[in-house]
């Protein structure tokens, strides 16, 4: 996993949508922008989303493993697109996918 390639690396909407608040709550337009093409436009990082089929994917895994919707919302995207959770958020250590630490993949 060392070394992975931009091209290699998901980010979910949701993922991008709350970057984007936090960002212009901060007044901070100009770093979001700069953000979008260094992750997705230049970066070659990959956006996934969800749409209303997803939603029932959310609702199942915040039931299972007892997430919150925005930790339900990437364990679904993961599952959807067969992808690896990189998180500091230890809540998806007991799910079935578990996840990686941002350390353990650069």
């Amino acid at each position: 996993m060392r070394g992975t390639v931009p091209e290699n690396l998901f980010l979910t909407e949701f993922s991008l949508y709350s970057l984007g608040i936090i960002l212009l709550r901060r007044k901070m337009h100009d770093t979001f922008l700069r953000a979008l093409d260094d992750l997705l436009v230049t970066g070659g990082i990959r956006l996934v989303r969800l749409g209303l089929d997803g939603m029932q994917d959310i609702v199942h895994a915040a039931r299972m493993f007892n997430l919150g919707f925005d930790d339900a919302y990437q364990y679904a995207a993961a599952e959807k697109y067969g992808l690896i959770i990189v998180s500091f958020d230890a809540d998806f250590d007991h799910t079935e996918r578990g996840r990686k630490a941002p350390g353990e993949i650069l």
